[in-house]
């Protein structure tokens, strides 16, 4: 097994169990997340894999690890009663994520990639403000998740 494919794995390992932990939290917590925010980053870690997956990647490691992640905390912030709030952040990284769908199927450029990020950093922005106002939970939770990245 050479390098890359190792820390490939690696990363698609800490950035399961960071995310993972945080699902862990929320129902051991009974913590209520917007049930709005983890359903876009779902689905945009979904669009992510199946993108990765038709561009020939073979060895996805990294998204299934974020998407199976993704399933988890949705699925503990359902059984926790989470809140459904869809605010502006939702519906910009909704539209990214329509264009890079789009931008793809018409031409499989790799132009559709911009957006798909440009969607993933809003779709992050409610956690990178609870983080800023909770610097205690940003430190234990956010560091792994940049690891893997």
């Amino acid at each position: 097994m050479d390098i890359a494919y190792a820390l490939n794995i690696t990363s698609g390992l800490i950035g399961w169990a960071s995310v993972s932990a945080f699902a862990f939290q929320i129902h051991r917590m009974k913590l209520h997340v917007n049930l709005a925010t983890w359903g876009m980053i779902l689905l945009l870690d979904i669009i992510g894999l199946v993108l990765v997956i038709l561009s020939g990647n073979k060895e996805p490691f990294i998204q299934v690890g974020w998407t199976l992640a993704a399933i988890f905390v949705f699925i503990a912030a359902c059984v926790n009663r989470g809140n459904w709030e869809w605010t502006r952040t939702e519906t910009v990284s909704l539209v990214c994520c329509i264009v890079s769908i789009v931008v793809w199927i018409v031409s499989g450029s790799v132009w559709s990639l911009l957006a798909y990020v440009l969607a993933g950093y809003f779709s992050a922005v409610p956690q990178a403000k609870q983080f800023w106002r909770d610097h205690v939970e940003a430190r234990k939770s956010a560091w792994l998740w940049v690891v893997s990245c």
